[in-house]
């Protein structure tokens, strides 16, 4: 029989599974986004600036509107940072002509 501690450790890890799915899910529509037009998040954020008049558009509450600008913005973040640490990363390597440098 599962204790107390057990039940809440396992909702824990399944929160932080959401949660990694979710994350993996929107960086990919973040790059898909950008791979379309690289304005194309820029254009989404000014269009959802307005979440009134876009809310009666699609007939979705302004307060879900306003909260995409956020998310957008927040995966945006998280996807630009990934990418200059990949880079950085890579700027690390030694190019195989260059080792002499560093002898």
């Amino acid at each position: 029989m599962a204790n107390f501690c057990n039940l809440f450790e396992n909702m824990d890890y399944n929160k932080k599974l959401r949660e990694e799915q979710t994350d993996r899910k929107a960086t990919e529509a973040i790059q898909k986004g950008l791979e379309l037009d690289e304005d194309f998040w820029r254009n989404f954020l000014i269009l959802v600036n307005n979440s009134d008049a876009f809310g009666a558009l699609l007939n979705v509450k302004e307060e879900k509107v306003a909260d995409w600008r956020r998310r957008v913005t927040k995966y945006l973040t998280k996807f630009y940072e990934k990418e200059d640490s990949d880079i950085s990363k890579k700027n690390k390597f030694i190019k195989v002509n260059d080792y002499k440098k560093f002898m």
